[in-house]
């Protein structure tokens, strides 16, 4: 699921912004997906940190490549 959809962000930007991208840590809401397995009741901030999981949406790992290259310094 995007993040945009995950946290009801319906108004985030189409265009992926490397300013964007950077000042955010990488967690743009329209290059980011979030999948979350079930988990058992009981401590709910362990199990989420242990059942969310974040990926950059294949449509944007290229450019998401590009961006982090250049602000590496073009490694």
């Amino acid at each position: 699921m995007p993040l945009k959809d995950f946290l009801g962000f319906e108004k985030a930007s189409k265009e992926i912004s490397p300013r964007n991208f950077l000042a955010h840590a990488g967690l743009e809401a329209n290059v980011t997906e979030v999948k979350m397995d079930r988990w058992e009741a009981g401590d709910v901030r362990r199990e989420a940190r242990e059942h969310t999981f974040l990926r950059y949406s294949q449509e944007a790992r290229r450019r998401v490549e590009e961006m982090t290259a250049n602000a590496l310094g073009g490694v």
